[in-house]
């Protein structure tokens, strides 16, 4: 009988070591949780064409959470636009992106999205890339966990001809005639001389139509 305790003993022991073993290894666990690390999504409304034809009007612009940001962008201007979003912060609007994510180019009222991931702190530029449009005014910069300073305006005005404008005035000059009818029909008077008939009109008193002209 002690014979088999004996014999009983290592195993025992064995078994406890692997309790303590696990009892120490989910205590290191819990010491040591780990961490989740949750990206924001940060959605900004573009609007291109706006205030003028070539600016853009973004709804966020300071201060964008890193993580993913989604640029819906509408043409509302009247000629074609584009949007691009440069992937790497920029110290100032160079009027190019050596990388970046861009939209086709879209006619007015056309909408399309851009969506990229940005968690690096820092500027970013955007840009119309057709020609002649970002060195126009058409671009800007979003701030990653930065401040900006507000795009400046860019206005265009255009003047419209519509050709030498001639004005002309017409002087209408009234005459007023008086006329002595004398008997006679409108428009005729009597004749004065070269009747020789010896009828009234001849003595001024109303006539006989005979002598009217």
């Amino acid at each position: 009988m002690n014979g088999s305790r004996m014999k009983l003993v290592p195993h025992v022991l064995f078994g406890v070591a692997i309790l303590f073993g696990a009892l120490m290894g989910s205590g290191s666990a819990a010491a040591t949780p780990q961490r989740a690390t949750t990206l924001k999504t940060t959605t900004i409304v573009v609007l291109a064409g706006k205030p003028s034809e070539l600016a853009f009007k973004l709804s966020k612009t300071s201060l964008i959470a890193s993580g993913t940001v989604v640029f819906k962008v509408t043409n509302a201007g009247k000629i074609s636009h584009d949007f691009e979003i440069c992937v790497n912060p920029v110290v100032k609007a160079a009027n190019f992106c050596k990388k970046g994510l861009a939209t086709p180019p879209l006619k007015p009222g056309k909408s399309a999205t851009v969506k990229v991931l940005l968690t690096k702190k820092g500027k970013y530029e955007f840009l119309c890339t057709l020609p002649g449009h970002a060195s126009a005014g058409m671009k800007g910069l979003v701030g990653i966990g930065v401040k900006v300073a507000a795009p400046p305006v860019t206005t265009t005005t255009q003047k419209v001809s519509t050709g030498p404008t001639t004005t002309s005035s017409t002087t209408t000059t009234a005459t007023t005639t008086t006329t002595v009818n004398d008997g006679c029909a409108p428009g005729m008077t009597i004749q004065s001389t070269g009747n020789t008939d010896g009828d009234d009109d001849e003595t001024g008193r109303p006539t006989d139509e005979d002598g009217c002209v």
